[in-house]
């Protein structure tokens, strides 16, 4: 219950606690594997990761996540409460970041960028091309990983961001519609640095391509009657046709061909929109809607929603995944832009800026409202 204290959830504890410093390596993993066991089979509290490293191997770092998370013989799991005192640097802040309660002391620095990896022998085009794809696989499991992470702390973010949430749960929605992003996006770069404005629009490009791709293909697919609807591969077909006349049009003025540049940008947008609709990214969303449709309800809507009764969960879950889904879709799939972008160059992030990207849980000190706070009934900033 809020307000029963000090909550060991949520505080950092040098007496249960390991150190990742320096390298992230096998070496690191057998040196702190017998402390992890000891601390783990003697009681279940948290168990403290003080973070002070520049990365290393991203194995070796999932290893020790593992190992703190490993149930004990009663199948119970100690909760991992991370701390960045110095760097968290790639491998590093994909740890710190994974933390069950992340910290980030008000001098460190968070930095990521996408997976490296040393060849041991020259490459050809062959080994260069599954290297590539290796590195792109891992690159995505990685931001997939980390996006639903940072969701669950980036809904707590927005909500801070009044008015322009308000505006955003507001807006009346249907199934196939998506709210404009940009007002709360805007609201957001506005407590980061100017240096990270690129990184934000670049994510809100891509919600920008796939809101006018979306309108193309449904004005192109409702030219068919609805028992003309095509399916399967015919559908698929038809989403390209869709999308090859509307790049068309929009590059009218230009020379513009298919055997240029045209027919990867296609394959792009075509991918892009797919992978909206379709992709992995999209299983995550009716849990989303059950853990938070409620909070992107309008005033209007969340009445209509307590009006259903409470023992009609059908009605309720479906209501939700009509008027919520919606609201949620376009968040969530700016977040998992912004995890994989950060796969793809090099962004140096302070404590504040990680704070309102999701990427951690607190700043001690500072008056950044923050979950623990919420549980000891402390008043935001104290």
């Amino acid at each position: 219950m809020p307000g029963s204290g000090p909550s060991k959830e949520h505080r950092e504890n040098p007496n249960r606690a390991v150190y990742l410093l320096g390298d992230i390596n096998q070496g690191l993993v057998e040196k702190l594997t017998p402390r992890i066991n000891e601390l783990r089979l003697v009681c279940t509290d948290p168990i403290t990761a003080y973070v002070d490293s520049q990365g290393g191997d991203v194995s070796a770092a999932e290893n020790i996540r593992s190992l703190v998370h490993a149930p004990n013989p009663d199948g119970v799991k100690c909760r991992l409460i991370t701390v960045v005192t110095g760097y968290a640097a790639s491998a590093a802040a994909d740890f710190l970041a994974l933390g069950d309660y992340a910290i980030a002391y008000p001098h460190s620095s968070v930095i990521y960028h996408g997976t490296r990896q040393r060849s041991p022998a020259p490459l050809t085009v062959e080994g260069a091309s599954s290297l590539a794809s290796s590195l792109q696989q891992t690159n995505e499991l990685f931001a997939m990983r980390l996006a639903k992470r940072a969701f669950d702390r980036f809904v707590l973010r927005i909500l801070l961001l009044r008015p322009e949430f308000q505006r955003y749960a507001d807006a009346a929605t249907l199934a196939s519609d998506s709210p404009d992003v940009v007002p709360l996006v805007e609201a957001l770069a506005r407590k980061l640095g100017p240096d990270k404005s690129g990184l934000l629009q670049a994510a809100v490009q891509r919600q920008k391509a796939i809101d006018a791709l979306t309108q193309s293909v449904r004005e192109h697919l409702a030219r068919r009657q609805p028992q003309e609807m095509p399916q399967g591969n015919q559908l698929e077909i038809e989403i390209w046709q869709a999308i090859l006349t509307y790049k068309a049009t929009v590059h009218a003025s230009d020379d513009w061909r298919l055997s240029g540049q045209g027919l990867v940008e296609v394959m792009h947008d075509f991918y892009l929109l797919h992978d909206f609709h379709f992709g992995e990214q999209t299983q995550a969303l009716d849990r989303l809607g059950y853990i938070y449709g409620k909070i992107f309800l309008g005033a209007s809507e969340l009445h209509e929603h307590d009006a259903i009764p409470a023992a009609d969960d059908g009605g309720r879950s479906d209501f939700l995944r009509q008027r919520a889904q919606p609201k949620i879709r376009p968040l969530w799939y700016f977040v998992v832009s912004l995890c994989r972008l950060l796969q793809s160059a090099d962004y140096w992030f302070t404590p504040t800026e990680a704070y309102w990207l999701g990427l951690i849980d607190e700043v001690p000190g500072s008056d950044l409202p923050n979950q623990r706070q919420f549980v000891e009934g402390q008043a935001p900033g104290s």
